[in-house]
């Protein structure tokens, strides 16, 4: 072969490199069929080895990138339903089950036993290495000193959710109306209070570099800022609208709409393809990983898509068809279909259904999709009907 054709031969490889290289990377969603052990996940933290460990309904499940690993009572945990997950120092992981504590060493699992009946948990390790546990809307906490449980008045009444502090080693507290700083103890310092959020559905936080977040209410608006410097706020959201105010790093996903972190900048994807996301991790690649109650999704780095509220209003469920259109299930506003080659997405009649809410979308092997509404499930044949 010629020197010409070698040439030629390598120039059309590497512009065919080029091209597949250039292509945008879509999310994924994975689900009991790439092998998660159930779809309802509630917790997600990635360990020190890069590993991503989800706790789901039934059974913890580890993630390599490549495939799930499955540990339930049968491999020694203390039960399948899993609430928290944390690791500590050491490179343990500790894991809340609703019949006890596990700690995981990567071989074996030692476990104390305890009902944690309650499905709101929040579990934190402070800098003495104890282990905060609170319980659904009980009164109390609960302290794990390496080897027996004990209850602990809480300094704080009403629900309120545990968060670590790693620069100080305390905790920190946060109810519907603020945040608070507890050294476990006797000292409680108040950090920032505003309206109550009882009765709005809170962004879901996550700061790339691991510091804590807060969020409070006032005057309609969104407040979001470090617990390590509370006075400071770092974003605004209000009416759905994202305002950057002082640098930051953190992912934002409310009402469906994402805000991720992208070198220092926020860019927005106006839908959420994961429905009722409860958290959101960053990955060392860039993009993000997203536990909620339709499986375990990734978000490629630079991926987004825009899509105003006037074209999909309160997009609440998606699903991909066989001919790569994206459905959305939205709340009060009915059914979209955005087709892989159209514009814009297209409002689809429901006869005899009111477009309520949409919580939920699937599909089956054979190409049938689902909806679940208010009113039961609708289903979409393969005909289209």
């Amino acid at each position: 072969m010629s020197a010409a054709r070698v040439l030629i031969s390598g120039l059309i490889c590497l512009l065919s490199l080029i091209a597949v290289a250039q292509q945008p990377l879509q999310p994924r969603l994975y689900t009991m069929r790439e092998g998660l052990s159930q779809m309802k996940t509630t917790c997600m933290i990635r360990d020190s080895r890069d590993y991503l460990w989800i706790g789901t309904r039934n059974g913890l499940n580890s993630f390599n990138d490549r495939t799930f690993q499955v540990y339930d009572q049968q491999d020694g945990l203390a039960h399948a339903r899993v609430h928290e997950i944390l690791e500590s120092p050491e490179g343990d992981l500790w894991i809340l089950t609703y019949g006890g504590l596990s700690r995981f060493n990567g071989a074996e699992f030692e476990n104390w036993e305890r009902p944690f009946l309650r499905v709101l948990n929040s579990m934190v390790q402070d800098g003495d290495g104890r282990i905060w546990i609170r319980e659904g809307t009980d009164t109390a906490l609960v302290m794990f000193d390496g080897s027996e449980f004990h209850t602990v008045s809480a300094p704080i009444d009403g629900f309120f959710r545990l968060l670590p502090d790693p620069r100080r080693g305390g905790l920190y507290l946060n109810d519907e109306y603020g945040y608070y700083w507890w050294d476990g103890e006797s000292q409680l310092d108040t950090l920032r209070r505003g309206e109550s959020l009882y009765q709005y559905l809170n962004p879901v936080l996550h700061d790339v570099d691991g510091r804590s977040c807060g969020v409070i209410r006032r005057e309609s608006a969104f407040h979001i800022f470090y617990l390590d410097d509370p006075e400071l706020d770092v974003i605004r959201i209000e009416g759905g609208e994202f305002e950057d105010l002082a640098d930051h790093r953190i992912a934002v996903l409310h009402q469906n709409r994402l805000w991720l972190p992208d070198e220092g900048e926020s860019y927005s994807r106006a839908i959420s393809p994961f429905t009722l996301p409860t958290r959101i991790l960053s990955d060392p690649s860039g993009g993000f990983w997203v536990a909620a109650e339709n499986g375990v999704g990734f978000i490629p780095p630079r991926f987004f898509s825009n899509r105003s509220e006037d074209e999909l209003p309160y997009a609440w469920s998606t699903v991909e068809d066989q001919d790569g259109g994206l459905w959305f299930g939205t709340f009060g506003f009915g059914l979209y279909r955005l087709a892989e080659d159209e514009a814009t997405a297209e409002r689809i009649p429901t006869p005899g259904i009111a477009p309520t809410y949409f919580a939920g979308a699937c599909s089956d092997p054979e190409g049938r999709l689902y909806f679940a509404h208010l009113g039961g499930i609708l289903m979409r044949d393969l005909d289209g009907e």
